[in-house]
């Protein structure tokens, strides 16, 4: 899909600027776009911050970050 293309060239010029990988995932948890394949998070870990009141959270060393902006 060509958004999804987008997505992952955002997320790569993303990883130029700051060193470091990323993950896109929806909010059931699937993968969206990505910089390169690392550990992941299990899905009940990433479903329970979706379905929290928080904005942000580090898990396992992940930083996860929530938008709540509909397209």
């Amino acid at each position: 899909m060509v958004s999804n293309q987008v997505l992952s060239n955002c997320l790569e010029e993303a990883k130029s600027i700051s060193k470091s990988e990323f993950q896109l995932l929806d909010s059931l948890g699937i993968v969206v776009a990505y910089t390169d394949e690392f550990a992941q998070l299990k899905k009940d870990v990433i479903l329970s911050f979706v379905n929290s009141e928080a904005e942000t959270q580090e898990i396992n060393g992940y930083l996860l970050i929530i938008n709540n902006v509909s397209i």
